[in-house]
């Protein structure tokens, strides 16, 4: 399984895709998606991730 990773700024995702905030990291395994999330969460920084199958 892949992910893609979002970092963007604010507290509402939406908006930050309206201002054009939005940093996305395109498949990455899990492993990688699991530490960059927790790295850029200690530091109060919003990320999503968006799981997917690989083809």
């Amino acid at each position: 399984m892949k992910h893609d990773l979002l970092i963007y700024a604010g507290d509402n995702l939406a908006n930050a895709f309206d201002e054009h905030k939005v940093i996305r990291l395109n498949g990455i395994s899990v492993a990688e998606a699991e530490s960059l999330a927790a790295i850029l969460l200690s530091h109060d920084v919003s990320v999503g991730l968006l799981p997917y199958e690989e083809d």
